[in-house]
């Protein structure tokens, strides 16, 4: 499909939207970093991101529904593993920018609290930016999802309310900010070919 639309519009770039998950082709990261239920989905991160039509590897996180058996400290490890493994397998194998495509804290986590929430937004935007700093694969993430207030047809429990002003809303403002400091001292490792 992806080079299909390549011959459409070449200029058009490209991800896979996938999860992330290793396949068969990374046996070690398989077994350490895929959930279990994981493994019979057969996707495969680097396979999957391997063409040329694929301009930038893609992945999500949320060890909250991966793992819900595991504890907030635990989840937490996960997560920042997660995110150094694809960013070291995006940079060395894949030779592609990383984008962590989608994240977030369902609140309806048994035993959920704000702090937890923020403590996975700062854990992602630390690595993220460390990353962006030094001009790794990845510079940026999408949570999911901003709303605002009223929009409660949209909501779920991943849902940030804009108007809420919570402290997960200063946190994105303070992760903005920062990275557009970096301006031209960080830079991708790989330029994408348009």
């Amino acid at each position: 499909m992806a080079t299909y639309v390549k011959s459409l519009d070449s200029k058009h770039l490209l991800s896979t939207g996938l999860e992330g998950f290793y396949g068969d082709s990374s046996p070690q990261r398989k077994a350490s970093l895929n959930p279990v239920a994981a493994n019979v989905l057969g996707t495969d991160f680097i396979a999957n991101h391997f063409f040329d039509a694929i301009d930038f590897a893609s992945i999500h996180s949320y060890p909250d529904l991966w793992f819900p058996n595991l504890n907030e400290t635990s989840r937490l490890e996960f997560l920042r593993k997660w995110l150094e493994g694809h960013m070291e397998d995006a940079q060395n194998i894949l030779k592609k920018p990383l984008i962590l495509g989608e994240f977030g804290k369902p609140s309806n986590t048994p035993g959920y609290t704000l702090a937890q929430r923020d403590a996975v937004f700062n854990a992602t935007f630390d690595t993220i930016y460390a990353s962006a700093e030094k001009g790794g694969p990845i510079a940026g993430a999408l949570f999911w999802h901003l709303i605002s207030g009223g929009m409660t047809n949209f909501e779920d429990p991943l849902s940030i309310v804009l108007s809420d002003n919570t402290s997960s809303v200063n946190i994105i403002g303070q992760q903005s900010r920062k990275l557009g400091l970096i301006g031209g001292r960080g830079k991708l490792s790989h330029k994408i070919k348009i």
